[in-house]
């Protein structure tokens, strides 16, 4: 198997300079996360060529290859300019690790003012400060697609009982919902950071005959997972308008976007929804199809909000 990966850093050819706007400032991320030698750099400027006789040991090389050149664009990406973060905007960090290896600081600016998500930008607030126990700290990013990377989430806001939280909007997304129809920000460029407040895809739903008091009767069984409850955060790498129906906008990130088009460049799991077996077989209702599409875009590697807080 051959597994191939083009990697080029225009700043190597030339020294890295920034300059100062008449107004405002850009902000770069300029993580320091290992040295690498002139040749090592240069090696890095061509294409990167991995044989493997199998797929695990080639995912395992494109992985390492990636983990070694995404130092290499620190100095190339510059996010949002300062003088466009609304002054009374939060930052905080999340310092992320691809197989237990650091990877990189992501820095976020949270604003719900500006964007008509009081109570959604309170929440990822009180979620990366880790409320009542309950935080974004050592949850996963799983989901890597062309144009955002999204994590898993929390399976519960509660620890109680009664299902009752000081996380702001409660345990459910009712409150975000009201705050999706009079949100004005929309996923339009890198940076959108978001809460996935609604499913993307309808979930399917099989139907069976049970016994119930001596009658055979039809109960409906909902698939395809949980409904989302306003812990699953989605960041983009371009414009995804897409989102913009599903997702509530909380924040931009500041520093770091070089660090979330890398992840996005990790090896994942191909969509093969275009296969005409998989179609015979989601449409047959054979189970194993659904079981393979929730799959699609899943990172191999273990890729994990290591520490996050406030800055």
């Amino acid at each position: 198997m051959v597994a191939t990966m083009a990697v080029s850093n225009p700043c190597l050819s030339a020294p890295f300079t920034t300059q100062t706007p008449t107004k405002g400032r850009i902000v770069f991320a300029t993580h320091t996360r290992r040295n690498i030698s002139a040749p090592a750099s240069n090696q890095l400027n061509q294409d990167i060529q991995i044989t493997s006789d199998n797929g695990a040991a080639s995912r395992r090389a494109l992985l390492a290859s990636t983990l070694l050149a995404a130092p290499l664009f620190a100095n190339c990406t510059a996010a949002f300019a300062e003088e466009t973060i609304p002054s009374n905007s939060t930052k905080v960090f999340f310092d992320i690790a691809v197989d237990r290896v650091p990877f990189g600081r992501i820095v976020i600016a949270v604003d719900g003012a500006s964007t008509g998500a009081k109570i959604g930008a309170q929440r990822f607030l009180d979620l990366t400060k880790g409320i009542e126990g309950t935080s974004f700290r050592r949850t996963k990013i799983e989901l890597l697609q062309d144009t955002y990377i999204q994590g898993s989430g929390l399976k519960t806001l509660s620890r109680k009982a009664n299902e009752e939280t000081a996380i702001a909007g409660g345990p459910d997304v009712e409150q975000l919902e009201t705050e999706m129809v009079i949100s004005t920000a929309k996923h339009d460029g890198p940076g959108v950071v978001s809460f996935v407040v609604k499913r993307t895809t309808e979930r399917d739903t099989k139907d069976k005959l049970v016994a119930v008091n001596g009658q055979f009767v039809t109960v409906t069984n909902v698939l395809g997972g949980d409904l989302p409850n306003g812990s699953c955060l989605s960041i983009t790498t371009k414009a995804e308008p897409i989102l913009d129906s599903t997702n509530l906008v909380v924040g931009h990130v500041v520093e770091g976007q070089d660090v979330v088009d890398a992840i996005a460049a990790l090896p994942r799991v191909k969509d093969n929804s275009g296969s005409p077996f998989f179609k015979a077989g989601k449409a047959g209702g054979d189970g194993r199809a659904r079981v393979a599409e929730r799959a699609f875009g899943k990172a191999f590697a273990k890729i994990v909000i290591m520490e996050c807080g406030l800055l």
